[in-house]
């Protein structure tokens, strides 16, 4: 299972909202790829999807990757999770973590 952390580039941060939430509307096509990796295991478990963010969320503020090019995760950031043909994308909202069903 791979995971891909999507940012928003700095031409288009004044697209950019004050607080990401459930309600969020975010497009696609305003993000780009900045790292790919190997999912941490609780991603397997999809009662522990949230710990797994969680630790990316951690990892990717406190303990960058050497090869890692974008800045620190923060709100407005997209993580897409994929296995085999699924897809499946997270918000990083203000308070939490956010599933995008219709990120296109």
């Amino acid at each position: 299972m791979e995971y891909t952390i999507l940012q928003m580039p700095v031409s288009l941060w004044h697209k950019n909202q004050i607080m990401f939430d459930a309600s969020s509307q975010v497009n696609q096509i305003d993000y780009v790829p900045v790292y790919k990796g190997t999912a941490p295991e609780p991603f397997n478990k999809p009662d522990l999807v949230h710990e797994a963010l969680e630790e990316l969320f951690r990892i990717f503020n406190i303990d960058h990757p050497e090869n890692y090019p974008g800045r620190s995760l923060s709100a407005g950031d997209v993580v897409m999770i994929e296995d085999d043909d699924e897809r499946i994308y997270f918000l990083c909202g203000s308070f939490g973590w956010y599933r995008l069903e219709n990120f296109k």
